[in-house]
């Protein structure tokens, strides 16, 4: 996806007439940003901030671990490391069917 899109850049970049249209168009776009200077910059300021504000919250916001769910998990599931833990509910079924098919 990314390949034909910076081939498109590329090439538009490259060929003299392309990139005049490019350049007027981001002209007219500061022009325009300069005209609402005030409010246009407020509102950049006021996106940032709260752009930050949200990642500061996401990356520093305190992990809870539920100490009940990790106990249930490795009741059902084993800890971690144990490859072979399967559930007990399944290991008991397991085996009261291979006792009961060997007699």
């Amino acid at each position: 996806m990314y390949g034909p899109t910076l081939f498109l850049i590329t090439f538009i970049l490259v060929v003299p007439r392309y990139r005049e249209i490019v350049e007027a168009l981001g002209n007219r776009a500061g022009i325009r940003i300069e005209a609402q200077s005030p409010l246009s910059y407020y509102v950049l300021v006021i996106v940032g901030i709260a752009l930050m504000l949200s990642w500061m919250l996401m990356a520093f916001w305190p992990r809870t671990k539920d100490p009940e769910r990790q106990q249930v998990l490795r009741r059902y599931f084993g800890h971690a490391g144990d490859d072979r833990a399967m559930p007990r509910v399944r290991a008991q079924r397991v085996m009261t069917t291979r006792a009961a098919s060997s007699s």
